[in-house]
């Protein structure tokens, strides 16, 4: 299940993502990564590899002018770049 977390990271008690647009990088169960953006319902991208999916979703965040956040496998905040115009 996606949890939705504002920019710190911590999870929201009404599930709404904070007001600044967002892509995120969220292990997937096993050994899968997804890339996904805040306003999303469904995932951009499932990859294999975390690296690939942090390429995708840097990319995706500085071609749109928002937010990056990595999330560890352990679920936590690694990294928070933001790329807002």
């Amino acid at each position: 299940m996606l949890k939705k977390v504002n920019s710190t990271g911590k999870r929201l008690k009404n599930g709404k993502a904070g007001k600044e647009p967002a892509e995120y990088v969220i292990p997937l169960g096993g050994t899968g990564w997804v890339v996904k953006t805040s306003s999303a319902k469904k995932f951009t991208v499932i990859s294999d590899s975390k690296r690939e999916a942090v390429k995708i979703a840097r990319s995706l965040a500085k071609r749109r002018g928002r937010k990056l956040v990595i999330f560890g496998k352990d679920g936590s905040v690694q990294q928070e770049v933001s790329y807002a115009l």
